[in-house]
C-alpha cells in the first residue's frame, strides 16, 4: 500500500501480512468466505482461461475482479507467488477510500451469486464487518 505521493502507507506491513496469510491458505472456499484478497494488478492468467471464463463483468463497480477470481477458481487452480508484484495506491478519490461500505455489500452479493453456502456467507459477512471496522481504525 502506498499513499497518493507514492510513500509506503504506515499500515502496509500489517495489511500485506494479513493478505499473504490468506493467500497461503487459498482455496475456492476461502475465496468465497473472505473479502477479495487477491491483488488484481499482480495476477496473470492464460489466454485459454480468458477465452473460457470471458471478460470482467463491467456492471460491477467495485468487485469485477473478485467475481472474476471466483469464476476462474471454479474451473482452474490458482497459485500464490510469494513476492510483491504491485502496490495499491490509496488516495482521497479512490473507489476503495470513497465507497468502502458499498464495496463490501457488492462483495457479499457477488459471493452469494457464486452459490456460497450459508456458512460461507455468514463468515463473509462477519469478516466484512471486522474489515470495515479495522479499515476505519487505520484511516
Amino acid at each position: 500500500i502506498i499513499d497518493a505521493a507514492g510513500r509506503r502507507h504506515p499500515h502496509q506491513t500489517l495489511v500485506s501480512a494479513y493478505k499473504s496469510f490468506l493467500l497461503r491458505r487459498y482455496s475456492p472456499r476461502t475465496l468465497r468466505m473472505f473479502n477479495s484478497y487477491i491483488p488484481q494488478p499482480s495476477t496473470f492468467w492464460s489466454r485459454a482461461a480468458y477465452k473460457f471464463i470471458g471478460e470482467f463483468d463491467t456492471k460491477l463497480r467495485y468487485t469485477m475482479d473478485y467475481d472474476y477470481w471466483l469464476r476462474l477458481s471454479a474451473k482452474y487452480p490458482l497459485y500464490y507467488l510469494p513476492m510483491s508484484l504491485s502496490a495499491f495506491r490509496r488516495h482521497a478519490t479512490s473507489k476503495s477510500d470513497t465507497g468502502t461500505t458499498a464495496q463490501l455489500a457488492e462483495e457479499l452479493m457477488v459471493a452469494r451469486s457464486h452459490r456460497s453456502s450459508v456458512l460461507e456467507l455468514l463468515v463473509h459477512r462477519a469478516h466484512s464487518q471486522v474489515a470495515l471496522f479495522i479499515y476505519h481504525l487505520l484511516t
